[in-house]
C-alpha cells in the first residue's frame, strides 16, 4: 500500500531511468511474490558483485545484473543467488542488442548459481528464476538442470504498472503472480532445506560416462565474452 501510495495517477511520461523503476515499481510488487522473509529469501537491488559470480571461471561479464533474490545467513551475509533479473528503461526498450545480452548475462548468472549451488550444497535438483523487465513488461524464466545440461524456459509475461491506471492488471494476472510464488518455493526447497541444515548433500564428482567433474562452458569462447563486452 504504501508503494501504490507514491504511483502516479494515469499514465507517466515513461521518461525514467532503470534505478527508478526498479526502486519504484518493480521492487515493490515483485517482493510481495518472490521474496520469503520467513526463510530468508530477499529480492534485492544489486550494486555489486554476486557471489555465485565471483567464483565464475573464465566467463565473467564486466556487467552485474541488476536485482537478485538471495538466501541470506543469520548475520544478513548473502549465502547464495536464487534468482537474477535484468531491467531496461522505456527509453531503450527499442535496443535490440542490450536487450539480447541481457537475457544471455540471466542465462550466465543462473548457470552460475546453479553450478555454485551444486558446489558449495551438493544441491542438483533446485529450480531458479529468471526475468527480464523491458519497459512494463516482465518475461519469467525458470533454469534447472537436466543431466549436465541446463534448460532455461521461458514461462510468459506479465506486466508490470507504474501508475495507479494500469494498476488493473494485477487483478487480471493475480493467478499468475500466485503460481509464480509456488514454484519459486517449490523449486528453492532443496536449497532452503540444505542450507538451513547447515550439511551438504552427499554427492558424486563422476558423471555418467565415467569422466570426472568437469564443466564445458560455450559462455567461455572468446566469440561468446566478445559479444557480452560489446
Amino acid at each position: 500500500m504504501t508503494a501504490v501510495q507514491e504511483f502516479p495517477e494515469s499514465d507517466s511520461t515513461k521518461d525514467y531511468t532503470e534505478s527508478t523503476s526498479i526502486s519504484s515499481f518493480i521492487l515493490p510488487l515483485c517482493r510481495v511474490f518472490m521474496s520469503m522473509p520467513g526463510q530468508k529469501v530477499f529480492l534485492n537491488f544489486l550494486d555489486s558483485t554476486t557471489e555465485s559470480g565471483r567464483s565464475r571461471n573464465g566467463s565473467r561479464s564486466r556487467k552485474e545484473p541488476d536485482l537478485a533474490l538471495q538466501i541470506k545467513d543469520g548475520f544478513n551475509k548473502t549465502v547464495c543467488e536464487v534468482g537474477i533479473g535484468e531491467v531496461t528503461s522505456h527509453a531503450k526498450k527499442g535496443h535490440k542488442k542490450k536487450n539480447a545480452k541481457d537475457l544471455a548475462r540471466v542465462g550466465i548468472s543462473l548457470k552460475d548459481a546453479l553450478d555454485f549451488i551444486q558446489d558449495a550444497y551438493g544441491v542438483r535438483d533446485a529450480v531458479l528464476v529468471g526475468w527480464q523487465v523491458i519497459g512494463q513488461s516482465m518475461a519469467i524464466y525458470l533454469m534447472f538442470k537436466c543431466g549436465n545440461l541446463y534448460i532455461m524456459v521461458h514461462v510468459r509475461d506479465v506486466t508490470i504498472p507504474d501508475n495507479l491506471t494500469g494498476l488493473g492488471t494485477i487483478s487480471t494476472q493475480i493467478k499468475i503472480w500466485n503460481d509464480l510464488r509456488a514454484t519459486i518455493e517449490q523449486g528453492l526447497s532443496p536449497v532452503l532445506e540444505t542450507v538451513a541444515s547447515g550439511k551438504g548433500r552427499v554427492i558424486s564428482t563422476a558423471f555418467p560416462l565415467g569422466s570426472t567433474h568437469a564443466r564445458i562452458e560455450t559462455t567461455r569462447t572468446p566469440e561468446f565474452k566478445s559479444f557480452l563486452r560489446m
